[in-house]
């Protein structure tokens, strides 16, 4: 192989290990389900949280190093038995710390009822505890295909934060 490529290879192999050790690394916490949960309860929702969660991570997969949450098994046991875990800044932080992560993700989706619902979700540093990015995506229907297009809508808003503010 001539020189000349084996130092542009060189290069762009350089520049893409520096990209990488620069990535931020992502918790994504369990997502919860507020309000009107009469039809199928809370627990009745957990697939379509899991679906959800499962999209989400898929999705941000290129624009953040995420973290499994196993790594942060202790903490997440622990406050999965609070009630609004998404409203707790010092829970994501604790979490975040226990897994190795520079941001958490904070997903709910309040159900006002089978026609309005609003999927909201706050983007955290884990060791200052600012808000990094916040957003709430109201959607109509409680349906797979409304749950999904408001999460289309969450990574899209996260995917475009510019890399040195992410």
């Amino acid at each position: 192989m001539p020189r000349p490529l084996l130092a542009l290879i060189a290069l762009l192999l350089c520049i893409a290990a520096g990209a990488r050790a620069q990535e931020r690394h992502l918790l994504i916490m369990e997502p919860e389900i507020e309000g009107d949960t009469s039809p199928l309860g809370q627990a009745g929702y957990a697939e379509r949280l899991d679906r959800t969660s499962d999209f989400i991570t898929a999705s941000l997969a290129g624009v953040y190093a995420i973290v499994p949450a196993a790594r942060a098994d202790v903490s997440l046991a622990k406050h999965r038995r609070r009630a609004k875990v998404h409203m707790c800044a010092p829970c994501a932080m604790e979490s975040g710390r226990e897994a190795g992560a520079d941001r958490t993700l904070q997903v709910w989706v309040f159900r006002m009822s089978a026609l309005v619902l609003s999927m909201q979700a706050v983007l955290r540093d884990v060791e200052t505890g600012e808000v990094r990015y916040a957003t709430a995506h109201d959607f109509r229907g409680d349906t797979e295909a409304a749950w999904r297009h408001a999460a289309n809508r969450l990574v899209a808003g996260i995917a475009a934060i510019p890399p040195k503010d992410r």
